[in-house]
């Protein structure tokens, strides 16, 4: 029976006559409880109430389940191969449109459901929950949440080595490769994009948003970046505010807290300063160890460096002809306004595109033009309440004084013409003037005249008002002496 070949002999054949039958082409049916064959060619569809098995289905099916019949079996493959087409009703419960199964190259199939007890490879990227597997966590490509210590859940990953660290962090989600790739034991971080928030360890409650955007960061917390290398140098400095490219980048590490920078390109040498404020690009780019700074528009306080307590308001407000760097409590207000001196401090500038008249002095320009008082007055009011005051005594100065006083006529001069000054320092008025001279004032009333940091003497004329009144009671009581001897 070896050899022999049944067509088409009988409409149903028995099991029996073919457990001993190598080859065996047939077009009926068969009708069996067991077929053990060694090769059976049908060329119609293999229908089964039963369970088919053999070695060749085994290489097909793990623990193979009943192919056929009405009611799909539960089954897992492990590989799928054939040298033809195996389908029927069975097979259509688990795929959708089959595919023929086996051959040597892989078909195309699509599976309805995919069910895994472990984290599933496809294409080389690695779906699961990572390393651990605690069921909270979230784990897409290759490397990520990848701790054999992990145990914090509610972590999600996406991106090669994205959260390939953390062990107890909890609640941190990075996406893009390397993002939070350092992170052990912090918790609430996100990061989104290349290596964001990098190699930051155990600082919780940072969020950065752009390619190497808290790199840096190390143990800090509370920091926010926005943009390419936002808060890049930031190390263990917490609650900065870092919105736009390549701030805060470039500073051997910042270890400032509370600062905020919206622009471009701000702070980026910032090391320790402090609780510093810039809006606008490159607003206080050269700022490092300075603190309590505010600046407000592109390039303003942008030479600063360790200054302190400074408000620069306007488009490169304190980098006009002279650029601000060490001096502190100034307040500098116009577009390319600035100090007399880079070092100078508690200046107050308001003008456009001008200069200071040095430390502890207060200049605003109209560009020339009229600067009025709400009030409508010439003179601004002053605090002189005698509670505030001691060591009340009559001063004399008078007559004496104003009669030494020589009201000139004068023009300022031009930039090119002054010599032992800097020439900043010109006085942009033309025409004739009135007023006094310093220096010959100082020989008169030495009190009314000052010396400026930038070496230029400037006048007070307040106390000259008051001499002025000595003066006039002086001639009032003469008069009234020359009123009476007159009369007698």
């Amino acid at each position: 029976m070896a050899s022999t070949t049944f067509v088409n002999y009988q409409t149903v054949i028995d099991a029996g006559w073919l457990n001993d039958v190598n080859s065996a082409v047939y077009s009926g049916t068969f009708q069996a409880t067991t077929l053990s064959p060694t090769n059976i060619t049908v060329s119609g569809a293999i229908t089964a109430n039963g369970t088919i098995s053999g070695s060749g289905f085994s290489t097909y099916l793990a623990s193979p389940p009943a192919i056929g019949g009405t009611t799909a079996a539960a089954g897992a493959f492990t590989t799928l191969s054939a040298s033809s087409t195996v389908s029927g009703t069975g097979f259509n419960t688990y795929l959708a449109s089959p595919p023929a199964i086996g051959g040597t190259t892989a078909a195309s199939g699509k599976f309805t459901t995919l069910t895994s007890t472990s984290d599933a490879t496809l294409h080389g990227l690695t779906v699961g929950l990572g390393a651990g597997s605690v069921s909270t966590n979230t784990a897409i490509g290759t490397s990520v949440l990848a701790s054999g210590s992990l145990t914090g859940g509610s972590n999600t990953g996406v991106g090669y080595q994205a959260l390939n660290g953390v062990t107890s962090g909890d609640s941190n989600s990075a996406f893009g490769i390397s993002a939070l790739t350092s992170i052990t034991t912090g918790a609430s971080n996100t990061g989104i994009g290349r290596a964001a928030v990098g190699n930051t360890t155990t600082g919780s409650y940072n969020t950065a948003v752009g390619r190497d955007s808290l790199l840096n960061n190390t143990t800090a917390s509370n920091n926010t970046a926005v943009g390419y290398q936002a808060g890049y140098n930031i190390t263990t400095g917490g609650n900065n505010s870092a919105f736009g490219a390549q701030i805060m980048d470039q500073g051997t590490g910042v270890t400032g807290t509370e600062n905020s920078a919206f622009g471009r390109i701000n702070m980026r040498a910032l090391t320790s300063g402090s609780s510093n404020s810039a809006f606008g690009n490159i607003a206080l780019n050269g700022l490092t160890t300075g603190s309590y700074n505010t600046a407000i528009g592109a390039y303003a306080g942008f030479g600063v460096t360790t200054g302190s307590h400074n408000v620069y308001i306007g488009q490169s407000a304190g980098d006009g002809s002279v650029t601000s760097t060490t001096g502190s409590g100034n307040i500098i207000v116009g577009d390319s306004s600035s100090l007399s001196g880079a070092g100078d401090s508690n200046e107050i500038v308001i003008a456009y595109n001008a200069t200071g008249k040095g430390s502890s002095t207060g200049y605003i320009s109209a560009n020339g033009g009229s600067i009025y008082q709400g009030n409508n007055s010439t003179l601004w009011s002053i605090t002189s309440d005698e509670r505030l005051k001691k060591n009340i005594v009559d001063n004399t100065v008078g007559l004496s004084a104003i009669n030494q006083i020589k009201v000139r006529n004068f023009e300022y001069r031009l930039p090119d013409e002054i010599t032992d000054l800097d020439k900043s320092n010109a006085v942009n008025i033309t025409g004739t003037q009135l007023g006094p001279i310093a220096q010959e004032l100082q020989q008169v009333l030495p009190d009314c005249v000052k010396t400026e940091s930038t070496g230029v003497m400037s006048v007070d004329p307040s106390d000259v008002m008051w001499h002025m009144v000595n003066a006039i009671q002086e001639l009032s009581a003469q008069v009234t002496a020359l009123q009476a001897k007159v009369g007698a």
